[in-house]
């Protein structure tokens, strides 16, 4: 008798699900964890990534439990509005609309970032440049803009595989060594930011053929799937870097491992920005009802404003983004839960949901702390 259990099978039976898992988590967010993780060392690092992968891996389990009794097609705005009235799908609306543009910041900093660093151009023109192109672009629909996304986060992967094996030779294990536990948490918003992947879950269970067992084992294997490939990420660069790791980590590749690592980060956020924003317009248009152009000025011209006036950092977007915005996600989610579990009125244990709903809490006001 075969064993059941997480295994290459869960891949080989249900690979698009889980490549759609993958392909949403890991995105240009995970550029950014090496320079974190690098502030505090390698062991408070992996303890934290351990620590976030558990609760990420909870949380979507969460909303597979919410969108299995829900029964019925809904993104999260609609879950939350069957579940907790017309406030908490506007409350998960606001999340959902500040952690897209979250994101596009992050993107709009990075991506001008990285051309100062090839091109000597500066930031600012960079921004503009690339929001008016974007702009252009989203205007005109990018409807297969998300396979083209999903295929340069393989290459990225792959890439950063490649990189892993070049440099081994040349790691000096003393940089692991390293430990400041002291800012043990300063890397909770990056990290958590670049594991969110919830939003994905109700069409994982169209994919599955609405099979819980399924579901539940698609989501184990790719969120542990992620956090491998982050560990090897960390520990590839923590170890030959140390601490002097730039905060896109492209960035610090040196010769033509830079050019090529910061050519596929800036075609891979690029992609990611253009579904984004077809999206964070979309919503605009259909849930806040707004015109086409002044959705469109939403989804792109806020996204710019913020990058030059408070001109943020690409580590402080992730962190501020994941933490804040992630964090009261996951706390709309956690309620949510509760609800359907009330509903059901079946006994089950909701210790670890309070648990969950405590970490988001404190994550949430350690990185207020840290801004103030």
């Amino acid at each position: 008798m075969k064993k059941k259990g997480l295994s290459f099978f869960v891949f080989k039976k249900d690979y698009k699900a889980v490549s759609a898992m993958l392909g949403t988590v890991i995105g240009a967010g995970f550029l950014g964890i090496p320079s974190a993780i690098s502030e505090v060392g390698l062991l408070p690092g992996a303890v934290l990534l351990i620590i976030l992968t558990i609760a990420t891996i909870f949380m979507n389990l969460l909303v597979s439990e919410i969108v299995s009794y829900i029964k019925a097609t809904h993104q999260l705005p609609g879950l939350a509005k069957k579940l907790l009235g017309e406030n908490g799908k506007r409350l998960m609306l606001v999340s959902v609309i500040l952690g897209m543009g979250g994101a596009l910041i992050a993107y709009t900093v990075a991506i001008a970032q990285i051309v100062n660093v090839m091109l000597g151009v500066k930031e600012i023109i960079t921004m503009i440049v690339l929001t008016l192109l974007m702009s252009l672009i989203i205007s005109k629909g990018v409807k297969k803009v998300s396979a083209v996304e999903t295929y340069l986060v393989v290459g990225l992967i792959i890439f950063f595989l490649i990189v892993t094996f070049i440099l081994i030779p040349q790691i000096k294990v003393s940089n692991y060594f390293y430990m400041n536990w002291k800012d043990f948490l300063k890397p909770y918003g990056i990290i958590f930011f670049a594991m969110m992947g919830y939003s994905i879950i109700p069409e994982l269970e169209k994919l599955v053929n609405e099979d819980k067992k399924r579901l539940k084992s698609v989501i184990i294997f790719s969120m542990n799937s992620v956090a491998l490939l982050y560990f090897i990420f960390i520990l590839t660069f923590v170890g030959f870097f140390g601490k002097e790791i730039k905060g896109v980590a492209t960035e610090s590749l040196p010769g033509i491992l830079g050019i090529i690592g910061n050519l596929l980060a800036i075609l891979t956020m690029i992609t990611s920005y253009l579904s984004l924003g077809l999206i964070l317009r979309d919503a605009c248009i259909e849930d806040l009802k707004m015109k086409k152009f002044p959705a469109l000025l939403c989804a792109v011209g806020f996204p710019l404003m913020i990058s030059l006036i408070i001109k943020p950092t690409f580590l402080g977007v992730l962190s501020f983004t994941g933490a804040i915005v992630g964090g009261g996600t996951g706390i709309i989610i956690c309620l949510m839960a509760l609800k359907v579990r009330e509903k059901q009125k079946k006994k089950k244990n909701n210790a670890l949901i309070y648990v969950l709903i405590a970490l988001f809490v404190f994550g949430i006001l350690q990185e207020i702390l840290r801004i103030i």
